[in-house]
């Protein structure tokens, strides 16, 4: 039986408010990066500034997306969908493309790729710290 009031992700039902709040931290990373070339030609401070905060919002952003990619992934080998979609009475165009997108979502290597960057991110912003502080100190 189908539920028909499923109507979220993997994440739950208030994980549509958190998945739009996280685009949001990751478009406000994308644009805070890019406007460190333009600051540095105003402002050291600003141009930090706006760097330190792309990468805080990028822990935040690759964060969530891990998770997500890593549920989806417990989701469908927890619960067998691939082989049990196979059984199911659709029609074989239709099971093709579930196929293919349980398939596609199973052996995707996109969550490691989100954990190398949230852990390069916040290696950086340690080490960016670190320097900062160092230089600030002397």
């Amino acid at each position: 039986m189908i539920d028909d009031h499923i109507d979220y992700g993997v994440m739950g039902p208030s994980g549509k408010k958190y998945s739009t709040l996280f685009f949001i931290l990751g478009v406000f990373g994308a644009l805070a990066i890019r406007m460190v070339l333009i600051l540095t030609h105003v402002s050291q401070f600003w141009s930090s500034f706006a760097w330190y905060m792309a990468m805080i919002s990028y822990i935040f952003f690759y964060h969530h997306r891990y998770a997500v990619e890593k549920q989806r992934q417990e989701i469908i080998t927890k619960y067998d969908l691939i082989e049990k979609f196979r059984k199911e009475e659709l029609g074989d165009l239709e099971k093709n493309m579930c196929l293919m997108l349980l398939n596609s979502v199973a052996r995707s290597k996109s969550r490691y790729n989100l954990l190398v960057w949230y852990i390069i991110t916040i290696f950086t912003l340690i080490l960016a710290s670190v320097i900062d502080l160092v230089a600030y100190l002397k």
